[in-house]
């Protein structure tokens, strides 16, 4: 059996990382001419959205990840496996990352982009799952929250990488909020059942 703290530590570690070098990426502007410096930070605009989208999904992965190692009762063999290959996609985000911003427009760019992103929520759902099916999970309200997320979350970045493959990548950013909000409604409306048949859990936010 090995120690849940170790890896929520390791797991730490790589994070904080892994969102740290995103910034290396983004250069100072030196040697602008008076006046300038505006339209020279405006240069780097497609460098800043790639890192500011990217530092927001992988603070939110690093939540998922936190809220399943707290409902996980053991970290077994399968489990550290599981874990690895998380934190292995994740110290890829910065390149990919990097890739995408330096080609926003580029649809190969944004699609490895996304496959980054996509791979990394199934590696969570498969560990999930997995937990469940070993009876190696704490079972509830949190634990259906949980899920839910992660399959809003996954299901919205297969709905973009889908359409990066094959529309304009314009298009595909309002795609993928439709298609995210539509999860969460519908997320939320399953909510409201699980909660009338079981009233005696206490609703946690979405």
């Amino acid at each position: 059996m090995f120690s849940k703290q170790r890896l929520e530590a390791l797991s730490d570690c790589i994070f904080s990382i892994a969102m740290t070098l995103l910034v290396l990426d983004l250069k100072v502007p030196t040697d602008v001419p008076t006046g300038q410096l505006g339209h020279a930070l405006l240069q780097q605009s497609s460098t800043w959205i790639s890192f500011v989208i990217t530092f927001i999904l992988a603070a939110r992965y690093w939540t998922l990840q936190h809220r399943l190692l707290n409902l996980i009762e053991n970290i077994q063999a399968r489990t550290v496996t599981t874990s690895f290959i998380f934190l292995f996609l994740i110290t890829l985000l910065p390149f990919s990352t990097s890739l995408w911003g330096h080609h926003l427009t580029v649809r190969l760019a944004f699609f490895l982009y996304i496959l980054n992103q996509v791979l990394i929520g199934i590696v969570v759902l498969i560990e999930v799952h997995l937990a469940r099916r070993e009876n190696n999970i704490r079972r509830g309200e949190a634990l259906w929250m949980l899920t839910g997320r992660l399959y809003v979350m996954v299901g919205s970045l297969l709905v973009a990488l889908i359409a990066a493959w094959f529309l304009s990548t314009q298009y595909v950013g309002m795609i993928s909020a439709l298609s995210a909000f539509g999860a969460r409604r519908l997320r939320g409306f399953f909510h409201k059942r699980y909660l009338k048949r079981h009233p005696q859990q206490n609703s946690e936010p979405a």
